[in-house]
This record gives C-alpha cells, structure tokens and sequence, in this order.
C-alpha cells in the first residue's frame, strides 16, 4: 500500500454570498474574492479537510519499499487515498479496463481503496475519487460570517473581530462565537465508522465512499 498526497488547500472556495456583509462596499471584487477563499480555507483545515470537497485523479505506481511479501497481510491489498474522509471512488481502471465496485474493489473505513482478490498491479492502476463533503447551508452561514469579519478587518474596522490575525490551524478557535460553535460541532467524535488502521491490525469496515 502507499499514500497518496493530499490537497495543501481547499480545492475550490465555497459558494459564499456576501450580499449581507455591509462592509463589500468599501472593497473591490478581488479583496471580497480573497476573504471568501480565506475563510473557505480556513474552516476546511478547522474541520480536519473533511468540509469542502475535492475530486483527484491519481496515476498509482507501487513503491518498490512495498513490493515484497508482507508476514501478516490484512484481507486486502490496500492503497491509502490520504488521511481526508474519502466520500466517492468515481472510477477504477487498471491499464485502462475499468474495475467494478464490490467485484473488485471497495472503499475500508472512508480511507482505504482495497483489491477484492489478488493485489494492486506495479503501475497502471488510475483513480478518481473525492474527499471531503460540499458545505452545507450551516457551514455556508459560518463561511459568510468568517469571510465578512476578515473584509471587515481589510477595509480598516477597529471592531472587527478578527483584529489580529488568527488562524484556527494555530490554535483552534477564531473567538468568534457562532463561527467556533459550529466547528466545534463539525469536529465532535460520532460513530461514522472512521478507524485508524494502524491500531486495530486485521480489522476494516467497509464503507460508502463510493
């Protein structure tokens, strides 16, 4: 198995109006345009890279480190899709035939691309698949918010409350209450099914990101 790369950033800034922020007024299309995608990056990496999505087509070639005999192999043969929350697997082809969800292939514990039956070829294997989830209109409303307080702060508002500047990646909260709340509420541990491989050895649970 091997990991491919995630995104640095949020792929695409979310669709954010600002047509309530009173302060778009004294800011040109190119300063709104930068705090929607600031604060669109900034709530991506305040919930783990899961709000946003993200598609990739990767080219999988096989590490010559892996390509040998393992003593204690998992059910499958595994290749990491990254540590993002893996929410569909478009297409599967391997030298260019296409490979069947379930028959040949399924999505372990919204992480893992695993082959059904035998193992991943050295090279030619091409995967599209996507990460992360679309915001929702709570997410949106926290992104508006955010991205009115940073335009706020650029045109020169002392009582902006993003004064300093302040990145959740430091130190986890922007001390906006509405905007904390609703990362706080994105980030709280539930039972989707998300496990470390790493510490539970043998097991995987099979799921829908495809």
């Amino acid at each position: 198995m091997t990991w491919l790369d995630p995104p640095t950033a949020v792929c695409d800034p979310w669709p954010l109006s600002m047509d309530c922020c009173k302060y778009t007024g004294n800011a040109d299309e190119d300063m709104v345009a930068d705090s929607v995608l600031w604060a669109s990056n900034e709530l991506w990496w305040a919930t783990g890279q899961r709000i946003g999505s993200c598609v990739s087509t990767v080219h999988y070639c096989q590490p010559w480190a892996w390509n040998t005999p393992c003593l204690d192999c998992p059910p499958y043969d595994l290749i990491d899709l990254g540590p993002q929350i893996v929410t569909l697997v478009s297409s599967v082809t391997v030298n260019g035939t296409a490979l069947a969800k379930d028959d040949d292939w399924v999505v372990l514990d919204w992480r893992w691309l695993g082959k059904v039956s035998g193992s991943w070829p050295i090279s030619g294997t091409v995967i599209t698949f996507t990460v992360g989830e679309p915001p929702n209109p709570s997410a949106i409303r926290a992104g508006e918010v955010l991205a009115c307080e940073d335009l706020r702060r650029k045109t020169g508002d002392k009582n902006c409350r993003l004064s300093r500047e302040r990145s959740s990646r430091r130190d986890g909260r922007f001390e906006i209450p509405e905007v904390d709340a609703w990362v706080s509420l994105q980030n709280r541990q539930d039972d989707c099914g998300i496990v470390a491989p790493e510490k539970v050895g043998m097991f995987y649970q099979v799921t829908s990101g495809s």
